[in-house]
């Protein structure tokens, strides 16, 4: 078995060798057939034509048309990895050779231990323990139900301006965002909190004095604060670690629970979790994990350990999403990618120099990087613009996706770090540089 293991994995490398840099469409294989196919069953099409070949090597991936393109969104954020990766495919293969295609917390194989113990190896302050599910709205839902059985009656939670939580009907009220929830009716659950605004210097008081109002409107009823660290979806906006001390500790004065979002930020901003980065994991109840991780997982505080019953499913994660989640936890450390020395800062601070000198050089408006995760606004940040700007990115070779929920909107990248450096960045951002002038 482990040569045929070896042969196949050669073989799937020797493939993709020649895929070195962008290229155009190289072959007339019915993909546009395909992708009309798939836009009438989804009643919509795809955001840009994307259909995938099966081949990549690194941060460049082969469309099914024969064309190249850099993948700087990789999946909204799962494939950290990049393209045909070897130690991914081998662990993908090795676990797909299981008895079993998913596992459930009834029945669960050795995958689904392995993945709950290396989670607890990195487990955040008081987050001791872990659930593990498959979407990162299911690690949301849990984590919903894990505070409010805590905190039972109350039952609204404190949400920022812009957050986002996930697309379930529950999570969609939480999210700060029109589209999520139209036609849905509004059960009043999410009490709106203003999220830090560099403009204003009195930005944090007027956040701890909207908690505190929240809480005398609703006595009683608030169970907890849901935030992101970095918002994604919301436009990649930040806060200093000073504003989240402040709201943390606040909330934990008055009995809420502190639920923090890590769906997007596990793995990618330097540390395992921003948490950490930013000094506060020790003032977390509960947070969630998932994107790189090929599934998800709620970990929570001795104290929210929930009542049997509460939680379970009868899915648990792919025997080779879980298997993958474990390994991605002990690459991040044993390959040096995380660290205020890693992998993923060295790129950071590349991405911070190049971003600035297009901000100073007047082609981009603003930028953030933090670790893997960047985003720009470009001088013309409308909707339709950003829009535009992002596919014909896509026509000459850059997959990226755009950020925000009113104007200014943000071109977003969440970018590879597995294995992207900083000599990988000249040629996408040539192609950046070229669209934006346009």
């Amino acid at each position: 078995m482990e040569e045929h293991i070896t042969a196949l994995l050669d073989d799937m490398e020797a493939g993709a060798a020649e895929i070195t840099g962008v290229r155009g469409p190289g072959r007339p294989d019915g993909t546009g057939t395909l992708l009309k196919e798939v836009a009438r069953i989804r009643g919509r099409p795809l955001f840009y034509p994307y259909i995938g070949s099966g081949r990549g090597r690194g941060a460049l991936v082969e469309l099914a048309d024969g064309s190249v393109k850099w993948d700087f969104i990789t999946g909204i954020g799962t494939n950290f990895f990049g393209h045909g990766d070897r130690r991914m495919r081998e662990v993908a293969l090795r676990a797909a050779l299981s008895d079993v295609p998913i596992q459930g917390h009834l029945q669960p194989n050795r995958e689904y231990a392995e993945f709950l113990t290396a989670l607890s190896g990195v487990a955040p302050g008081r987050c001791v323990h872990a659930w593990p599910s498959l979407s990162g709205s299911m690690a949301n839902e849990n984590a919903l139900k894990i505070i409010r059985q805590k905190k039972h009656p109350a039952w609204r939670i404190l949400r920022f301006s812009d957050a986002f939580a996930g697309r379930s009907a529950a999570l969609s009220e939480i999210t700060d965002n029109d589209l999520n929830k139209k036609g849905q009716p509004d059960l009043g659950q999410a009490v709106h909190i203003p999220f830090y605004d560099p403009e204003e210097t009195w930005s944090t008081a007027r956040t701890l004095d909207e908690i505190q109002a929240a809480l005398r409107r609703h006595p009683g009823e608030c169970a907890a604060l849901h935030v992101e660290l970095i918002q994604g979806e919301g436009g990649f906006r930040e806060a200093p670690r000073e504003f989240f001390s402040a709201v943390f500790e606040l909330c934990l004065r008055e009995g809420l629970a502190v639920w923090v979002d890590e769906i997007q930020t596990f793995g990618r901003t330097g540390e395992f979790f921003a948490l950490e980065r930013m000094g506060l994991a020790e003032l977390a109840d509960v947070v969630t994990v998932g994107k790189m991780l090929c599934g998800s997982a709620v970990l929570f505080s001795p104290e929210y350990n929930p009542e049997p019953g509460l939680i379970s499913g009868t899915f648990a994660g792919y025997t080779v999403g879980l298997a993958l989640g474990a390994d991605v936890i002990q690459r991040l450390s044993d390959e040096g990618h995380v660290g205020a020395a890693g992998k993923i800062r060295i790129l950071e601070k590349a991405l911070t120099e190049i971003l600035g000198q297009m901000r100073d050089g007047g082609r981009i408006r603003d930028f953030t990087a933090v670790g893997c995760m960047a985003a720009l606004t470009p001088n013309r940040s409308n909707l339709d613009a950003v829009k535009d700007l992002i596919r014909r990115l896509f026509d000459a070779g850059l997959c990226v996706y755009y950020a925000g929920h009113r104007e200014p909107y943000r071109l977003r990248m969440l970018l590879p770090g597995g294995c992207l450096g900083p000599e990988d960045l000249s040629e996408p951002f040539d192609i950046l540089n070229r669209e934006l002038a346009v």
